[in-house]
């Protein structure tokens, strides 16, 4: 490294991951890079098929790393706890591990890759590929398979598992965005926004917590498990079970959130729902807890009871029927208050 603790930059060659056994032992070429200075990895060749690390572990604890060729080709995990990792090229894959697990839970990730962000092979005959977690940071992968776990039938789906628990997750494949044996998303904070032609985990796909953004769900998968969540499909928004909030949320122009019947929606204290397209409540107390904001739409849902109803207190007798005088006096009750906000009853538009 230089003088102000920045490492050089590294031009790389061709290389041939044959050169090492990717099955060592724990302690077999373990990279730790500490930060905090910077490390640019760079090959000049226009279609270079090489890595940036070779090994056995790696962990990135803090500094600033960019790539634009395979950062890593590692046997076993590769873990980010903090500092940020760019990823430019357009030919191979992002990060390729062969056993794993992957782990981020802090950090900046910005990955764009020709074929996988990042992918986990396994090892044929030795050890399957295992699961990829993230839950912590801000992690973009894009890449023709956004995440790839090549699955071995002879395993539990969970041990080879796509696992988010936290932070704020993009991720866009061109042919698929997800593929494993399973994806699991929970957190009351978890944000992932996913976009791909297929969402593709071939086993089950579990929700149970956090907001789901996606074009398709939940794609061929034979299991499916919906609870205590917030799923987003093309612009239409589904609350499940006793979904929480633990983070700030926008509700988009042109989207729509729907707390039905049979849902809740509690926004943790601190915490703001931003509705700028329309939030659709079936009940009063479907919605609980931090703050609203926004200038969009809001529609209750329920059918109309008699607390929203208005009566006459007295009609004189003049000796007539006073039925239809009775009907024109009863009226519905003009607004709503939820989370110390008056609404219009049923369909209003427009808060602070």
């Amino acid at each position: 490294e230089d003088q102000k603790g920045n490492f050089k930059q590294l031009v790389g060659g061709e290389t041939d991951p044959t050169e090492w056994d990717p099955v060592g032992t724990e302690d077999q070429t373990t990279f730790v890079l500490k930060g905090p200075g910077s490390l640019d990895i760079r090959s000049t060749a226009q279609k270079p098929m090489c890595y940036g690390f070779g090994g056995r572990n790696l962990t990135i604890e803090g500094g600033t790393v960019t790539s634009n060729i395979c950062f890593c080709t590692i046997g076993g995990a590769f873990r980010m706890t903090g500092g940020s990792l760019t990823i430019d090229q357009e030919t191979d894959d992002g990060i390729y591990v062969y056993e794993g697990p992957v782990q981020i839970t802090g950090g900046t990730v910005d990955i764009l890759a020709g074929a996988s962000g990042i992918v986990i092979t396994g090892i044929p005959n030795k050890a399957p590929a295992k699961d990829v977690m993230i839950s912590g940071g801000d992690v973009k992968i894009q890449g023709n398979y956004g995440i790839f776990i090549k699955e071995d039938t002879a395993a539990d789906p969970e041990s080879q598992a796509i696992n988010f628990t936290g932070g704020d997750i993009f991720v866009s494949g061109g042919t698929q965005g997800l593929t494993a044996p399973a994806v699991n998303i929970k957190g009351t904070d978890t944000y992932v926004e996913l976009e791909a032609k297929i969402f593709p985990a071939t086993i089950q796909v579990s929700v149970t917590g956090g907001v789901l953004r996606t074009d398709k769900f939940p794609g061929n998968a034979t299991k499916t498990t919906t609870e205590n969540c917030l799923i987003f499909v093309n612009g239409t928004g589904q609350a499940y079970g006793s979904a929480v909030l633990g983070r700030n949320l926008e509700v988009s122009e042109g989207e729509l959130l729907i707390v039905g019947e049979d849902a809740s929606l509690a926004i943790q204290p601190g915490k703001t729902l931003t509705i700028r397209g329309m939030l659709s409540l079936y009940q009063e107390n479907g919605l609980t807890g931090g703050a609203l904001a926004g200038h969009g739409y809001f529609s209750l849902d329920r059918p109309v009871t008699e607390e929203d109803l208005t009566t006459p207190g007295d009609l004189p007798y003049t000796g007539e029927d006073q039925t239809q005088a009775a009907k024109a006096a009863i009226a519905v009750r003009d607004s709503v208050t939820i989370l110390d906000t008056p609404f219009g009853l049923f369909y209003s538009r427009g808060w602070t």
